[in-house]
């Protein structure tokens, strides 16, 4: 049995693989949802997410298979890689010299068909394949083939992705660590008042820059995001288009990817909004709008985006007039960030209640929902950047939304506080107070 010729360039390649930090990672979900989608989309025994190191091949995810790894020179998916621009096709195995004593072809699986797309990075790169894998000669159409390549492609975006997160969380991490020690150090070192006052401007300079530094790593990190991401939906959208309408499972899966494609999207959008937006102009104009109608629309919006099943009430306290004079987007914003994570934390089947009033002076606005509880140290961080509380379970995000909400508050001079218990369950209160649009005309 002969091996197969390696590329020149395999040492290139193994650079590129190990460069994304993947070989030994645990199970993730994203790529079990793709394996699975390959089994049942080509009726195939197994398949799996394969990446072929310096003598192994490993599985980052398998369907219908029960090795981690397997030797190099038993790996079919070593010949795969060689053709980077095309999927690799064996009708029969046993049937062919170079693979017939593999093995996968004589043990008690007696696999006789493989097909292999390549997984290949932005430069061109093969780091392995998805491939699957049968008991019984057969072969693909070419239509067959690119819905392959397409999944394999959306396994490369999962990988960019998945990469990009972690260099994310190392420099927020990074960043935290030293503000934290500068500021143990400036508390230790510093004695006398004009020391202080030296000091701490010296690290308020360094703050302000270490801060510049994050808002331009963190927007220029966040846009690269997109671009693996785009990959994954416009693969999925392409495969929803050409599979039968009539397979529901099938289309369960599509809709999973489609919908953690659109959460990370989400909080790439308020990573962004973060760093980008200028809160103190963002105050200066204000205009007269209806804010019940305002909020009505806005669940509206969240329950056509979201598919909630919650039951949302809607109640204006007394005396409350329609028309309120401030600045809409800010208003919009706080608006859904505070009935989104109501949604995203609320019991299954239980109630959002929202309770608002509007003056002449002010607009208050409180959101209850049933989730679970937040306990007292929580309610304390449950405004700062990228923390999240006790409950959030299984739930995806940073921990950015809510630090968002507080800033548009504060940017308007309001208020917004939180009350948490077994029996009430979760309540945010706002107050905002109007602004005088003549003041803004004059000004003008």
């Amino acid at each position: 049995m002969e091996a197969p010729e390696f590329s020149k360039k395999e040492e290139q390649r193994l650079e590129a693989l190990h460069s994304y930090q993947i070989l030994d990672t645990e199970v993730e979900k994203e790529f079990d949802e793709i394996t699975v989608l390959a089994s049942e989309l080509f009726d195939a025994k197994m398949s799996s997410v394969s990446l072929v190191d310096e003598d192994r091949q490993w599985f980052k995810s398998t369907c219908g298979m029960k090795d981690k790894e397997t030797s190099r020179d038993v790996s079919v998916c070593s010949y795969a890689i060689q053709t980077p621009n095309e999927v690799f096709e064996i009708n029969d195995l046993s049937k062919d010299d170079r693979f017939k004593h593999f093995p996968i072809v004589t043990d008690d699986g007696k696999i006789r068909f493989y097909a292999g797309a390549p997984i290949v990075d932005k430069n061109g790169i093969a780091l392995g394949t998805l491939c699957i894998l049968d008991d019984k000669p057969r072969s693909l159409t070419e239509k067959q083939k690119t819905r392959l390549q397409s999944l394999a492609n959306m396994v490369m975006g999962l990988i960019e992705s998945r990469l990009i997160h972690k260099h994310l969380n190392q420099y927020i991490e990074m960043q935290t660590k030293e503000l934290k020690t500068a500021l143990s150090n400036m508390k230790q070192e510093i004695s006398k008042r004009k020391l202080i006052e030296s000091r701490l401007e010296h690290t308020l300079n360094e703050e302000r820059q270490i801060s510049e530094l994050r808002s331009h790593l963190v927007h220029s990190i966040s846009h690269q995001f997109k671009t693996p991401l785009t990959t994954i939906s416009t693969s999925t959208q392409l495969i929803d288009m050409i599979s039968n309408p009539d397979d529901k499972r099938f289309k369960k899966h599509l809709s999973r990817i489609l919908g953690a494609v659109q959460s990370m999207s989400d909080m790439i959008e308020d990573v962004l909004y973060l760093h980008k937006v200028d809160f103190t102009k963002l105050a200066e104009s204000a205009t007269e709008f209806d804010i019940g109608k305002s909020i009505h629309e806005i669940v509206d919006q969240i329950n056509l985006e979201s598919g909630s099943r919650n039951e949302i009430s809607i109640e204006a306290l007394e005396e409350s007039t329609h028309e309120f004079h401030s600045n809409f987007p800010i208003i919009e914003k706080l608006l859904k960030i505070l009935i989104s994570n109501a949604v995203k934390y609320n019991a299954p089947d239980s109630k959002i209640h929202i309770q608002y009033s509007v003056t002449g002076k002010s607009f208050e606005f409180n959101i209850n929902n049933k989730g679970v509880p937040l306990n007292n140290e929580n309610i304390g961080q449950i405004f700062d950047l990228f923390f999240r509380g006790n409950n959030i379970e299984e739930k995806e995000g940073l921990g950015i939304g809510l630090a968002i909400a507080k800033k548009l508050v504060d940017t308007l001079k309001g208020q917004i506080r939180v009350e948490s218990t077994e029996e009430a369950g979760t309540t945010f209160f706002v107050m905002v107070p109007a602004i005088d649009i003549s003041k803004n005309q004059h000004a003008a």
